[in-house]
């Protein structure tokens, strides 16, 4: 029996050299070749080194520009995630505005910043009023001259005062910052030496207080008291140039 076992195997291997098998090939041991391949896989996957922890595969992509970056805003804590900030909105002649303004300033701080104004602009006129009359001593007919030059030009540094004080401090003048106060935009942006001379001259000094001078200065006094009834806390001419006043 086990002579016949080794003659069946000498048949079966002069039949593979034959075929061209050789002894490792699965049709020669009759192995399914499926089988053996998935055998092959997991003895190369047990022999491969293992993968440390948070390994990623390296990748061609190219990294993102440095614009598509939202920079972070690092608040104390760490980590902050990124934060759009929308832009300011656009201003008169597509310019972008910047808000400056604080909370709107109470009535009495107002008050005592027109107060030390006026006697600002006082002080500016009777200056005039001494530098005219120093040409006195060039007889009478000279200081009346000068009298009345250093008048105008008191009265007009008097009046060109508040824009100018305004445009170079961001809306300040002597008596705003006496109060801790200051002049914007109703947007809450700063306001401009053209705002400025608008407000100061044209509706406050021409307007509201030369015509209103005519009118027994009730438009004068309406002026002023306004704010104490209005909601917004707003005289009529900040209304009329689209101003508040705001603590600074």
């Amino acid at each position: 029996m086990s002579g016949s076992g080794r003659e069946d195997g000498d048949d079966l291997e002069e039949l593979g050299r034959r075929m061209g098998l050789s002894s490792g090939d699965p049709l020669w041991s009759g192995e399914d070749p499926a089988r053996r391949q998935e055998r092959e896989r997991d003895r190369e996957r047990d022999a491969a080194p293992p993968v440390p922890a948070g390994w990623l595969p390296p990748t061609d992509a190219p990294p993102p520009p440095p614009e598509a970056l939202t920079p972070a805003r690092d608040v104390g804590g760490g980590f902050a995630p990124p934060v759009d900030t929308p832009p300011p909105a656009a201003g008169p002649g597509g310019a972008r505005v910047v808000p400056v303004a604080g909370r709107v300033a109470e009535y009495w701080p107002r008050v005592g910043a027109a107060v030390v104004d006026f006697f600002v602009r006082l002080a500016l006129v009777l200056a005039g009023l001494l530098v005219g009359a120093l040409g006195y001593t060039g007889g009478e007919a000279s200081g009346e001259t000068g009298t009345t030059i250093g008048l105008i030009l008191g009265a007009a540094a008097g009046v060109a005062y508040a824009p100018i004080m305004m445009a170079r401090t961001g809306g300040q003048t002597v008596g705003h910052r006496s109060t801790n106060t200051r002049v914007v935009r109703r947007d809450g942006s700063r306001i401009t030496g053209g705002g400025a001379a608008a407000r100061e001259i044209l509706v406050k000094a021409i307007l509201i207080e030369g015509i209103g001078g005519f009118l027994f200065a009730i438009p004068t006094i309406l002026n002023y008291l306004w704010p104490l009834w209005d909601a917004d806390n707003e005289a009529l001419h900040d209304k009329i140039c689209s101003t508040r006043v705001v603590e600074a």
